[in-house]
């Protein structure tokens, strides 16, 4: 088994035990129809796509500025302390992006 697979399936123990904590009951459970089955399954399947669209739009932006910096780098007119500034602001922005807003505050700790 890879370490991938191995993820999963700590993850799905670590999952069934908050489900547990949190509704007192395991997925053996005899009370709800195939109906109410497939409704709980449409239901994460639909959460999971707005959760796959907020990540397609955030690779979106990230494309978009890594054109902007491509532009940017490509133009001669600037100077190289400007390039940098604009670079540090889309580089900023990508991280942001990539690991959420808290990254910038523990970098400035460093």
């Amino acid at each position: 088994m890879g370490t991938a697979e191995k993820q999963v399936i700590q993850q799905i123990e670590e999952r069934a035990k908050v489900g547990f904590n949190k509704y007192g009951v395991t997925t053996d459970r005899s009370d709800l129809t195939i109906l109410e089955w497939l409704q709980h399954l449409k239901e994460e399947q639909m959460d999971s796509l707005i959760y796959n669209q907020v990540l397609q739009n955030r690779l979106e932006t990230l494309k978009d500025l890594c054109i902007t910096y491509k532009e940017l780098a490509e133009t001669e007119k600037d100077s190289w302390d400007l390039k940098i500034d604009h670079w540090n602001c889309i580089a900023e922005e990508a991280m942001k992006l990539m690991l959420g807003d808290g990254i910038i505050d523990y970098l400035q700790c460093l």
